[in-house]
């Protein structure tokens, strides 16, 4: 009995120990002050900012311009489609699906190299975000001053709203740039891509993937020169 009783006795005082150590325990005494923490959306910081903006003005420019392209090509294409058939009665049938060969050659090289500046727009468009992002981090001390660990919120389990500076670091963001654009600049997508003139765009598609389908070559340029 004196046994049991002595047993519960260091039970209690285990317990009375463990909420003693719970209660006192604090990062101060170890010379460790609290840290301030905020989440930030790291996407929505960029397209909210007036950097992002410009960004995405200049890649809906140039995706216009990807489309009006694409239809002056595929109207000078159509029209060589249809001198080349109108030629077919004079031609033997070797010469003909020769001509054809070529046409379709033509083809499919314009179309490769459309797809390829595609991927190029896309491409530039996230080095841009990138480099943003990159930057907003590497000054992040600057943007939430008062901050002292900033996480990206799609790292983040959980987190209190009042934590999400999102919005506080995009005012910051363009307070600086307004006052230092030269910062961080965009690049060129016209460079970037290789964006051409509309006009020059076929005549240099029928020089360099196979010129012409017609005998000398001057009804399939169309003039474009």
């Amino acid at each position: 009995m004196i046994a049991l009783l002595a047993a519960f006795a260091v039970l209690a005082c285990s317990a009375k120990a463990q909420q003693a150590i719970q209660q006192d325990f604090d990062l101060g005494s170890f010379g460790i002050r609290h840290q301030r923490i905020a989440v930030v959306d790291l996407e929505l910081l960029f397209l909210r900012s007036n950097f992002g903006t410009r960004v995405l003005e200049e890649r809906s420019d140039a995706v216009a311009k990807y489309h009006a392209n694409n239809e002056i090509i595929t109207q000078k294409l159509i029209e060589l489609e249809n001198e080349i058939a109108a030629r077919k009665p004079g031609l033997s049938d070797e010469e003909f699906e020769s001509l054809r060969s070529e046409f379709d050659a033509m083809t499919e090289c314009i179309r490769s190299d459309r797809e390829e500046k595609f991927r190029l727009w896309k491409e530039w468009f996230q080095l841009q975000q990138d480099e943003f992002v990159q930057f907003a981090a590497t000054n992040m001390q600057w943007i939430l001053p008062g901050v002292d660990v900033v996480l990206p919120k799609s790292s983040a389990i959980t987190f209190r709203s009042e934590l999400d500076l999102t919005g506080t670091a995009v005012v910051f963001l363009n307070d600086i740039l307004v006052a230092n654009p030269e910062l961080i600049e965009i690049d060129s997508i016209v460079s970037y891509v290789g964006i051409t003139d509309q006009e020059e765009v076929i005549a240099n598609y029928l020089e360099h993937c196979g010129k012409s389908a017609g005998a000398d070559g001057s009804a399939a340029a169309g003039g474009t020169r």
